[in-house]
C-alpha cells in the first residue's frame, strides 16, 4: 500500500491545472483590458475623443475592475507557485525516503537524525518528547496518522 501511495504521490504535479488556468485567465483578462484602451483612445476626425461621457466612465470603471481582477489573480498564482514549491519538496522527500528504504535494513543503525525524522514524518507518526519535569503529560507520547502520501490512494 506504501508503494502503491508513493507511485501515485510522485506523478503530475497537482497545481499545474490551476497554474495553467490562471494564466489563462490572466491572458484573457489582459487582452479584455487592452482593448477597452484601445477603444477609449479612438478619436474621431477632429480628434477628439470617439467615446464620451457616461460610456468613458465606464469603460473606465471595467478597466479599473480588470486591473483589480488581474492583480487578484496575480496573488493567487503566487499562491500556486509556493504550492509547487511545497509539491517540490515534497518529491524530494519522497526520493530520499524511498531510496532510505531501500537501504534502511543495513544502514538503519547509522541512519542520520534527518532521516530518521523524514521516515516518521512520511509514515505519519508524530513523537512529542516533553521535559522530564512537566507533571500535566507522559514523558512522550506517539500519534499516528495517515501520512500524506496514502491519501493519493484513495
Amino acid at each position: 500500500m506504501v508503494e502503491k501511495a508513493i507511485t501515485l504521490a510522485k506523478g503530475q504535479d497537482p497545481n499545474a491545472p490551476n497554474l495553467s488556468g490562471i494564466e489563462h485567465s490572466m491572458k484573457v483578462a489582459q487582452f479584455s483590458q487592452d482593448q477597452l484602451i484601445a477603444d477609449l483612445k479612438q478619436v474621431d476626425a477632429d480628434g477628439q475623443p470617439k467615446i464620451k461621457g457616461r460610456a468613458r466612465q465606464i469603460i473606465l470603471d471595467d478597466i479599473e475592475k480588470a486591473e483589480k481582477y488581474l492583480s487578484d489573480l496575480e496573488k493567487e498564482k503566487q499562491k500556486v507557485i509556493a504550492g509547487q514549491s511545497n509539491w517540490e519538496r515534497m518529491q524530494e522527500d519522497i526520493e530520499k525516503f524511498t531510496a532510505w528504504c531501500l537501504n534502511a535494513k543495513e544502514t538503519y543503525l547509522n541512519a542520520t537524525y534527518e532521516e530518521k525524522r523524514r521516515a516518521l514524518r512520511m509514515l505519519g507518526i508524530q513523537v512529542f518528547i516533553y521535559r522530564e519535569d512537566d507533571k500535566t503529560h507522559d514523558r512522550y507520547q506517539i500519534m499516528v496518522k495517515m501520512p500524506d502520501i496514502v491519501s493519493h490512494t484513495s
